[in-house]
């Protein structure tokens, strides 16, 4: 055991000077200097100092809703504070969370209270936290856990565990695979006695866990979160090592951002439709130019006439009486390489006698926008000599997922499911698949196309992805790659002119107002002390039109003051293709205004559909406390009830919600927008 208390001793007071509290609120009849929570929905950060009304000496229970665990007596956790009266290095912070923990098992500690997201959104946490002690043994070590709502109660997702030698990033069986990877040791700047800060960003839509340490990216996990876990109930807390493995520690400015709600879509292929999930497909189809929305389906040269359709339905399908019988698994429509010989003839359209080929080949799709692949089914991999098949998925950077699935996985006749999430071992039947990564660099996320090569007959069925859409969060421009975040944008930008954006959308703006910009609405942020205090929603980068009574630049580009128009004004964005639009969030459409907005979006026929969202539909954010926004579904017409009022929809014309061109935003008056989720 190492102890170091004359170091955090050096940083921390008694917990018997009970300090002063923050002077009151001048306000008659109404007491509101009491302690806060902080840690909500969709922003927020516990700092311990005086503005939060906490008393030097008080255990967190002071603060509403934190609870202590178990036995008080094993973990302490006090608000201390500076002795000397010199903050955290860097920082003003001058109090913080005095941790001392005496051994306490793991459902001894302390929680914050749970947090709900309205739906799945990528969140963040960060803390600082200042090691004294650090435990003698390496099981049942202290831990900050991230958890989340399970059938078993609020159970460990993920979190950081701190060891004899350093701090460890984990996840538990919760959030996906049980794993671990290394943060940081007790070295440098990151020795006992030193501030750490860490942040982790927890993305539902790339499936991951990535950890920065002192502001640099030091580990990442893949994750699979099961569907038991509810991803949108969570909260935070520390709980202890275990008897006899005490530790002391120093923590601080524990925070929460939600970054934006999960933008994708299913990719389910069952050769029933083609990919545009509407034309139909028949029975000995040849598969040449039916497929190309989302992905193409061709066939390397082989012995083969190329992919068709093979209707597997039985009884009483088209096929129940051919020479296929180890194809009739009652599953539809299923894929194939069409058999060459002779008693198959040849057609350029639907072959009259849909047969697999006894040779193989090799099938390869190629898939338009880089996505998740999750899972395909494999049929009549029989015990035959040359049934084997392996399967090759290839990312955006040229890594490689590859199985290997050996004779007799399926049976003659048998379909089994092959995971294409996991690597491990997969034996459903007679033997066992297994899977091999190039590199650990290979990312799932990002697969651009998948290669399966037949070593005999058989077929593929079902196929499920999932394709990671367009989130405009304006963080970056719109030239984002799986491999790089795209180009920043700045508080007070102008988007104006020239254009930032371009690839997948292009940002135009008409009214009396000076254009498009960018407003960080990050509280305590560059726009804390500025004209907009009712925008500080806590979804970092937002949209607005600038007030064209503070159009000074400096420098060029860049908005001094960014300031929203009273007047309003309109935001159009104008998609290369056809895209489905799936939510927006709106921003300060609060009772203040006189006017709401509209939201219009316009498909490829010049059809419309058109939401009218009134005054009050989101809380003003000094007036009524947070969120101050409110998410926008643009695929249902069903009445979406607000803050205190109800936006309504209506269509004009058949319109269809997969072929949009266009969509406008009418500001009524000084509003913003963010998130806007969109799927080419």
């Amino acid at each position: 055991m190492i102890l170091l208390s004359a170091v955090v001793a050096a940083q921390k007071q008694t917990n018997n000077n009970q300090g002063s509290t923050a002077p009151p609120i001048s306000t008659p009849g109404i007491n509101l200097a009491v302690p806060k929570n902080k840690l909500v929905f969709p922003y927020g950060v516990q700092t311990f100092e005086r503005k939060e009304y906490l008393k030097v000496g008080s255990d967190i229970t002071a603060i509403p809703g934190w609870k202590v665990q178990s036995s008080p007596s094993m973990v302490t956790a006090v608000i201390t504070e500076s002795v000397t009266g010199i903050g955290r290095p860097g920082t003003n912070s001058s109090r913080w969370l005095d941790i001392d923990d005496l051994g306490a098992g793991g459902s001894q500690g302390f929680t914050t209270p749970p947090i709900q997201a309205p739906a799945p959104w990528n969140y963040s946490w960060k803390f600082s936290v200042l090691i004294g002690q650090v435990p003698a043994s390496a099981v049942e070590v202290p831990t900050f856990a991230v958890q989340h709502l399970t059938n078993d109660g609020l159970q460990d997702a993920w979190g950081v565990r701190l060891t004899p030698s350093g701090a460890e990033l984990f996840m538990s069986e919760v959030w996906g695979p049980a794993q671990s990877a290394p943060l940081w040791a007790y070295a440098g700047l990151t020795d006992i006695g030193q501030w750490v800060d860490v942040r982790i960003e927890a993305s539902l839509q790339m499936d991951t866990l990535v950890a920065f340490v002192n502001g640099n990216q030091v580990a990442m996990l893949r994750t699979h979160t099961p569907a038991g876990t509810d991803v949108t109930n969570l909260g935070f807390a520390y709980h202890g090592g275990g008897l006899d493995n005490s530790g002391s520690m120093l923590f601080d400015d524990l925070g929460v951002a939600f970054g934006g709600p999960v933008c994708e879509e299913s990719l389910s292929l069952t050769f029933e439709n083609e990919d545009d999930a509407e034309l139909l497909l028949v029975n000995g189809q040849r598969i040449d130019t039916e497929f190309g929305e989302k992905v193409t389906i061709t066939a390397a040269l082989g012995p083969n006439r190329g992919p068709a359709i093979f209707d597997s339905t039985d009884p009483g399908g088209p096929n129940s009486t051919s020479q296929d019988p180890d194809l009739l698994v009652d599953q539809g429509n299923v894929l194939i390489l069409q058999n060459d010989a002779a008693a198959n003839p040849d057609d350029p359209f639907i072959f009259p006698r849909p047969n697999d080929d006894e040779d193989g080949g090799t099938l390869e799709f190629a898939f338009i926008r880089p996505l998740r692949p999750l899972s395909i089914d494999l049929i009549d991999i029989d015990a035959a000599g040359n049934e084997a098949l392996m399967l090759t998925l290839t990312d955006f950077s040229g890594e490689t997922r590859t199985y290997s699935v050996p004779p007799d996985w399926t049976g003659n006749g048998g379909v089994e499911t092959l995971d294409l999430t996991d690597i491990s071992a997969q034996a459903p039947f007679n033997t066992a698949a297994t899977g091999v990564d190039s590199s650990g660099l290979y990312d799932p996320n990002a697969v651009v196309s998948m290669d399966v090569v037949l070593g005999g007959s058989g077929a593929l069925d079902n196929f499920e992805a999932i394709i990671p859409c367009i989130v405009l969060a304006f963080e970056n421009e719109d030239d984002n790659t799986p491999v790089s975040s795209g180009t920043a944008l700045a508080n007070g930008q102008d988007i104006s002119f020239p254009a930032e954006f371009g690839v997948e959308v292009t940002i135009s703006d008409a009214g009396a107002n000076a254009g498009a910009a960018i407003f960080t609405s990050t509280p305590g942020g560059p726009n804390a002390l500025g004209p907009d205090k009712d925008l500080l929603v806590g979804l970092f980068n937002i949209l607005i039109l600038q007030n064209d009574l503070a159009p000074l630049q400096a420098p060029p580009g860049f908005f001094t003051v960014p300031n929203d128009d009273t007047q309003g004004g309109t935001l159009t964005f104008d998609f290369p293709g056809t895209v489905q639009c799936h939510q927006i969030d709106l921003i300060d459409v609060d009772e203040e205004e006189s006017v709401g907005i509209t939201v219009i979006l316009e498909d490829l026929g010049g059809n419309l559909r058109t939401y009218d969202v009134p005054i009050a539909w989101t809380e003003d954010l000094l007036n009524d406390g947070p969120p101050g926004f409110r998410t926008l579904d643009l695929l249902s017409l069903a009445p979406q009830p607000g803050f205190a009022s109800i936006a309504t929809g209506f269509d004009t014309g058949l319109f269809d919600s997969d072929e949009v061109i266009k969509l406008t935003i009418e500001l009524g008056g000084a509003q913003a927008v963010d998130n806007l989720c969109f799927c080419p």
